[in-house]
C-alpha cells in the first residue's frame, strides 16, 4: 500500500518503534489523501501489574475536522500481547471542551504540556469511598465519584520528549484554537 503521509509524521511513529506499519495504515485508511495536517503525537509506556503496555495517541487536524487514532497494547491470550487501534473523525462543531495545561520552570520555561479534548464519546469515572464527618461512623455510606469528558489527552515534557516535542503540542494548540467556530467556542 502505497501511504501519503506527512513525512515528519512517519517519522515521529517511526522513531517511537510501537508498531510503526500499522499505525500508519491506520491513519491512512482514516486520513486518506487529506493534505498535511498539523498533527501531534503522544507515545507513552504503562506497567500495568506484571506486564509493560504502551499506547499512542495521533491528533491531526483539517478544516473543519479534527483526527484522532489512538493506538493500545492489550494482554491477549498465552502472553501475546494484542494490538487495538481506534481511529475517528470528528467536526471541529462536536468538540465540547478544549483544556491546556502548562508547567512552568521557576524561570517561566514551559516544561510540560498537556493538551485535553471531549467531543462526548468517553466519560472518565473516578469512585472512591463516601464518608461522613463523625469521626465514629463505622456505617458504610457507599462510593462518591465524578465523571469526567476526556476523549482525547496528548502530553509533552521537556525532560521526557524534548523541547521540540513541547513546541509541537503548542502549536497543534494555537492551530486548533485558531479556527474556533463561529460563535468563540466549540460544542454546545
Amino acid at each position: 500500500m502505497n501511504i501519503i503521509l506527512a513525512d515528519g509524521l512517519v517519522r515521529q511513529i517511526e522513531r517511537y518503534g510501537f508498531h510503526p506499519a500499522l499505525v500508519c495504515e491506520a491513519l491512512h485508511r482514516s486520513w486518506g489523501a487529506e493534505p498535511e495536517l498539523p498533527y501531534v503525537v503522544h507515545h507513552d509506556t504503562a506497567f500495568i501489574s506484571d506486564q509493560v503496555q504502551q499506547h499512542m495517541t495521533i491528533l491531526g487536524m483539517s478544516e473543519g475536522t479534527l483526527w484522532h487514532c489512538h493506538v493500545d497494547e492489550e494482554p491477549g491470550s498465552d502472553s501475546n500481547q494484542l494490538v487495538v487501534l481506534h481511529c475517528d473523525q470528528v467536526p471541529l462543531e462536536q468538540l465540547s471542551g478544549v483544556a491546556l495545561r502548562q508547567v512552568l520552570s521557576p524561570s517561566g520555561e514551559i516544561i510540560e504540556a498537556i493538551l485535553e479534548l471531549s467531543w462526548g464519546s468517553v466519560r472518565r469515572l473516578t469512585l472512591g469511598p463516601g464518608s461522613c464527618p463523625d469521626p465514629g461512623c463505622t456505617a458504610d455510606h457507599g462510593l462518591v465519584g465524578e465523571t469526567i469528558g476526556m476523549d482525547a489527552t496528548v502530553a509533552a515534557s521537556t525532560s521526557v520528549d524534548g523541547t521540540h516535542a513541547v513546541a509541537r503540542l503548542l502549536e497543534f494548540y494555537a492551530a486548533l484554537t485558531a479556527v474556533r467556530p463561529q460563535g468563540g467556542r466549540y460544542g454546545n
